[in-house]
């Protein structure tokens, strides 16, 4: 039988059918299935580009970012939306302009129209209380330190309310948001795009340093917000 179905030229047919073998895939299948090399996914990609890159788009972009940093809400989606949709040095640049100037639009409104309202949360909370005493006596250092450990958006308000000095405030906010910034933005990046073995290599290095250096920074800071937290 063998013998007859490959002198045929039905030796596929007889894999498949007789012998129950799977059926291969098709190459266009495994094209749409791969996230890079074309497919829809590439299609979609291609789509937030063309909308995100015209000058309407932009502006709608950062306007969104802007908000969602302004209400309290985790901005990395749109960050890695943006390492996605620009270039890298532009999406670096859109991302970090966006946040520190959220940061910034926070720490006026605390400093000035949500002023009475965050004294009184402040006086009422011990730990808050010792974040203020912080900013207060040490400035600039303990405010990097507390910008390179996560903490969510709506702490920009308290720190208008402790009331640092803004140059301190806002070249701490570049500095500390600078570090996460780059790394969601080339993960966002390498995910989409082919890049040489060790890019991924450096990268995965790079964030276990990151990661290291953060958990290092968060047990600095408390136990220095701890010696605090006794004084008040």
């Amino acid at each position: 039988i063998r013998a007859l179905v490959r002198s045929r030229g039905l030796g596929d047919v007889y894999k498949r059918q007789v012998l129950a073998l799977p059926r291969p895939r098709r190459a266009t299948t495994l094209r749409a299935l791969r996230i890079r090399g074309g497919g829809p996914v590439d299609g979609a990609l291609d789509k937030i580009r063309d909308l995100t890159t015209t000058p309407a788009g932009s502006v709608a972009f950062v306007a969104c970012y802007l908000a969602m940093e302004l209400c309290g809400l985790p901005s990395v989606p749109l960050a890695a939306a943006a390492g996605v949709a620009y270039p890298t040095k532009v999406a670096l640049a859109v991302v970090l302009a966006s946040s520190v100037t959220a940061a910034c639009v926070a720490y006026y409104v605390g400093r000035t129209r949500l002023r009475p309202r965050l004294d009184k949360r402040i006086s009422n909370d011990r730990r808050l209380r010792a974040v203020a005493a912080a900013v207060r006596d040490e400035g600039f250092a303990i405010l990097l330190l507390l910008r390179m450990v996560p903490m969510p958006p709506a702490i920009n308000y308290l720190y208008g309310a402790m009331a640092p000095k803004f140059p301190a405030y806002f070249l701490s906010t570049l500095l500390g948001y600078l570090p996460g910034t780059v790394g969601t933005v080339l993960a966002a990046k390498g995910a989409t795009v082919a890049l040489p073995r060790w890019c991924y290599v450096a990268g995965g290095l790079g964030v276990l340093a990151l990661v290291g250096t953060t958990v290092a920074t968060g047990r600095r800071v408390s136990r220095q917000l701890d010696a605090y937290e006794r004084r008040v």
